[in-house]
């Protein structure tokens, strides 16, 4: 009876003990009774007015530059002679899309950017630059400049509508301006992360 009333003493006092040490340790001493704790920055938020700025300092984001050749004949049969004419342009074209129809959202220190199909942005085909190849009879008057001017319009057309349908050229543009938008907006204070959106 004497040993575990005094396990239990002994008990009790280490308890005791312990928790007065415990409390000693969290306890402040009187010689310093305010701690002083750091100032908490803010995480600074990506200022979108400011991506929005860098956008704007050039009109337009050029994914692509091509080459671009076309080719148009021109047949005309009659009883008193035969007229054929041959026409082909050759030039460059750019392809790529306008800063204003880009949207840009952000979410914390994500960028979101919304951006257009890819559209052409110019066409270079000079008329002076042309090759004309003609077989014309005798009989037969050449064409008169408004006329080589009309079958020029038509080379031309044709060449647009052909860069408009090559979806590998807009594949290539839109990868090289979303690589262009990441560079740019990335280099702002506070970007983190950019993503895109159809």
């Amino acid at each position: 009876m004497l040993k575990r009333t005094k396990r239990h003493i002994l008990t009790f006092a280490l308890g005791v003990g312990i928790t007065a040490t415990t409390v000693a340790l969290y306890t402040p001493s009187n010689a310093d009774s305010t701690t002083k704790l750091a100032p908490v920055q803010a995480k600074q938020l990506v200022d979108k007015d400011a991506i929005i700025d860098a956008l704007t300092e050039t009109p337009e984001l050029v994914g692509l530059t091509g080459d671009i050749s076309k080719t148009v004949r021109l047949t005309d049969d009659k009883w008193f002679g035969d007229k054929t004419y041959e026409l082909t342009l050759e030039g460059t074209f750019k392809l790529g899309v306008a800063t204003d129809d880009v949207s840009i959202t952000t979410q914390g220190n994500t960028v979101i950017v919304r951006l257009p199909q890819p559209r052409i942005i110019a066409v270079d085909l000079p008329f002076d630059k042309a090759a004309i190849s003609k077989d014309v009879g005798l009989l037969r008057q050449d064409l008169s400049e408004s006329e080589l001017q009309a079958l020029y319009k038509v080379a031309r057309e044709q060449a647009v509508a052909d860069v408009k349908v090559n979806a590998k050229a807009r594949e290539e543009a839109e990868e090289a301006v979303e690589n262009a938008l990441e560079e740019l907006i990335g280099r702002l204070p506070a970007v983190e992360s950019v993503e895109f959106e159809n």
